[in-house]
Order: C-alpha cells, then sequence, then structure tokens
C-alpha cells in the first residue's frame, strides 16, 4: 500500500524486510551526502564544483526515491534513468 509511513506489504518482487519498514529511509544518506558535501567544500573550496554536481544528481534521485515511496507512479526506467544524473 503506498502513501503509508511506512512499507507493509512484504509480496512484492522486489521486497525483502520481513517487517514493517520506514518508506523515507533514503533521507539519512541524502543528508549524509549533502553533511559531507558542506564539510568538504568548508574544508577545500576548490571542491565547490564537484561538489554541487554531486548534490544535483543526488538531490534527483532522491526525490524520485521519495514520490516512488509514496505514489508508486514512477516505473523502473526513470528510477534508473534519474539516478544517471
Amino acid at each position: 500500500m503506498h502513501g503509508a509511513a511506512l512499507d507493509t506489504d512484504f509480496n512484492g518482487v522486489q521486497k525483502v524486510h520481513m517487517h514493517a519498514v520506514p518508506r523515507i529511509g533514503g533521507l539519512c544518506i541524502y543528508l549524509a551526502v549533502v553533511l559531507c558535501s558542506v564539510l568538504s567544500v568548508w574544508r577545500e573550496p576548490v571542491l565547490s564544483k564537484a561538489t554541487l554536481l554531486l548534490l544535483s544528481c543526488a538531490s534527483l534521485a532522491f526525490l524520485g526515491g521519495v514520490v516512488e515511496d509514496f505514489t508508486g507512479r514512477v516505473s523502473p526506467l526513470r528510477r534508473l534513468l534519474l539516478m544517471q544524473g
């Protein structure tokens, strides 16, 4: 069932969990990437262009994942294209 905060559908093809899991689990990964990027630019400002590119790609993948988690209407091909940046 999409739209709920917890994923409780255990019968899907790509399902590996045996218990309910939060749908927005990628948030922690995304925030870690943002935090590490900010710290990198703070310590070494030369990396700002590469870091901006990384954050742009990560943001696209993250937003696509959030939309998929809560609507279930993002095709596998679109998710793959979002992750390619």
